[in-house]
């Protein structure tokens, strides 16, 4: 479980810092919330996702935006649970003011064709 020490222990970031941490060989989830309990929402499917794969999905970043102060989650995810995280994710009753974002390791290979 995210230890809820580190959630009263915000440190600001921005989306460069964001996806500096991303590594092009794991999925990603970002979620956007406004409130630490809406995050909590977040983190409750985090823990069942890691209590049953264990490291293959873990916490990268917890951080607040330096722009608009919305708090950050970064989790990252082994290629082949991505479809199920995104499952989990997108099939609880997340609010309205929850944002969840995913990044695939394909994406990254397309942007550096790209550039």
């Amino acid at each position: 479980m995210f230890e809820m020490t580190r959630i009263n222990n915000i440190k600001a970031c921005s989306q460069a810092d964001i996806k500096y941490e991303m590594d092009p060989d794991w999925c990603y989830v970002v979620i956007r919330a406004a409130t630490k309990w809406e995050i909590n929402i977040v983190l409750n499917t985090v823990s069942n996702l890691s209590t049953e794969y264990g490291s293959q999905i873990c916490i990268k970043k917890f951080c607040s935006d330096s722009v608009s102060g919305e708090l950050k989650v970064l989790i990252q995810i082994a290629p082949k649970l991505a479809e199920i995280a995104k499952h989990q994710f997108l099939n609880q009753s997340l609010l309205h003011s929850i944002s969840v974002i995913f990044y695939d390791r394909f994406l990254f290979q397309r942007s550096k064709k790209c550039l």
